[in-house]
């Protein structure tokens, strides 16, 4: 068996010619605001990854700092520090559990929502991959991005940064890329993206010197031949409407393209120095001179317009954005945001596990026919109007789901708490929800909800509206459901 907890070194060369697509969306602006305002949370296994008297990873010996989502959809890489021992770690989880009733490929790349509704073995399916050395000397590595198969990776150990890049087209066996960036100041943060004209932008922020983007340009199509040695800097004071929010402490940052050609980048952090405070996001427009898109006479900065600002969920024991976060795109152009907690905990029951939760766009006002019960889904709202914790209910998976009180969720379990509803289902399917555990247990004095789909979009915003339809009893159902069934 592999020794997990002695990480290897990347020793091969990766090829300059990968996959270097953007995360594209159809509206940057409709995206940022549709995330859920709650994650659906998800445990990766670590039980191969640490043996009982390691001391790596321990509390405050480790920090996980970035998680980005691979283009397959079922690799995640994690960015670690080891202050113990001076390194700098990618972790790689292999997640498979969402799979395991969609019997198709093409769910791949889509929602994992949560693998804690159920018990499915995810013990033996959702684990750690890999442990790769980043370097040994630099021992903070920082917030990651994806560009296709391009993973950007800054590194910081006191004093001055750099920014490495890898070949991640093969993720269970990533490989390094030529081209690196020297800097004199610390990188927290890093993204690339790929410009109209075949070179790459790189992004770095840092509150080094004051908060600020530096912005680096290859030399080229050619990726090999490294980056220029100029340097374009933005400070956060030079942003548009930069006085109507307070300066942001990036722990992560994301290049987005819209499909007209515009360019934005997503932040994320926490307001607590150390976490513990609001988790927020920043949604920024990047305007690039065409002439750094296309002609590139000379360098031409790039110009910084604070375009939105929301806060999600508090600090809590399964995410913080002041740690482990990254964005993804699926293939239905659909945003999501992952985001981690920042330590390994060495206390039981969290000791071999990774925890993170995933904030997905919520479903659309206008959505296609659904036709497919593996495309259903429930969205379960703690408050009216579709507010609150929410809980999103994969249908075909969680088709059976006798106890709510054991179901965990973000900000606790969702028992007798529900009192709205958004729901997709195939015309004529039904799905069932119950006012006791186990389905009511033959106690016929007990209510019951059915919800008949239509193959579209249906909304219950208040479960207490006497009016609402398919209650066996004529009562309010709000904070009423405890078990839920797909009906056969």
């Amino acid at each position: 068996m592999t020794n997990y907890s002695r990480p290897t070194d990347i020793r091969q060369k990766g090829s300059n010619s990968l996959n270097m697509d953007s995360y594209t969306v159809t509206s940057a602006s409709a995206s940022f605001k549709r995330l859920h305002q709650t994650g659906q949370l998800n445990h990766a296994y670590l039980d191969r990854a640490f043996g009982k008297r390691d001391r790596i990873y321990h509390r405050i010996y480790n920090h996980f700092q970035g998680i980005v989502r691979h283009r397959d959809g079922q690799h995640f890489i994690i960015s670690g520090s080891n202050k113990k021992s001076r390194r700098s770690d990618l972790f790689v989880v292999c997640m498979k559990s969402y799979l395991c009733y969609a019997g198709d490929p093409k769910y791949a790349k889509q929602a994992i929502r949560s693998n804690l509704i159920t018990d499915d073995n995810r013990d033996q399916i959702d684990k750690i991959l890999t442990i790769n050395r980043v370097d040994k000397k630099l021992s903070h590595a920082g917030g990651i991005s994806l560009l296709g198969d391009l993973l950007t990776v800054p590194l910081e150990n006191g004093k001055g940064s750099k920014i490495v890049f890898l070949d991640f087209s093969k993720p269970a066996s990533p490989a390094w890329l030529t081209p690196k960036i020297d800097r004199d100041l610390k990188a927290g943060c890093a993204t690339s993206l790929k410009l109209e004209n075949g070179r790459i932008l790189c992004a770095v922020w840092t509150e080094d010197d004051g908060p600020h983007f530096d912005f680096y340009l290859s030399k080229s199509k050619d990726f090999s031949k490294g980056f220029k040695d100029d340097v374009m800097r933005v400070d956060y004071n030079e942003f548009e409407r930069h006085k109507k929010f307070e300066s942001p402490r990036f722990q992560n940052i994301q290049f987005i393209k819209q499909t007209n050609g515009k360019v934005f980048i997503i932040g994320t952090d926490n307001k607590g120095k150390g976490g513990g405070k609001e988790n927020r996001m920043y949604l920024l427009e990047i305007i690039i001179d065409d002439a750094l898109r296309k002609i590139l006479p000379k360098n031409e900065t790039p110009k910084i317009k604070i375009v939105d600002f929301r806060v999600l969920s508090k600090y809590n024991l399964y995410y913080n954005l002041n740690a482990a976060a990254g964005l993804y795109v699926d293939d239905q152009k659909k945003l999501a945001l992952y985001a981690g907690r920042v330590f390994r905990s060495g206390r039981k029951p969290y000791r071999n596990e990774f925890r993170f939760a995933e904030f997905y766009e919520k479903l659309p006002v206008k959505s296609k026919l659904c036709k497919d019960i593996r495309d259903s889904v429930i969205e379960l709202y703690t408050e009216i109007d579709f507010t609150g914790r929410c809980l999103i209910i994969h249908v075909q998976r969680e088709g059976v789901l006798p106890d709510y009180s054991k179901i965990k969720g973000d900000g606790g379990h969702f028992n007798d708490c529900i009192k709205s509803i958004r729901y997709l289902l195939p015309k004529g399917r039904k799905y069932i929800f119950y006012e006791n555990d186990n389905y009511n247990s033959g106690k016929s004095d007990k209510n019951e909800l059915t919800l008949i789909g239509s193959g579209y979009l249906e909304n219950i915003s208040d479960l207490s509206d006497k009016a609402v339809p398919g209650r066996k009893f004529k009562r309010s159902f709000s904070k009423k459901i405890s078990s839920s069934m797909l009906a056969p």
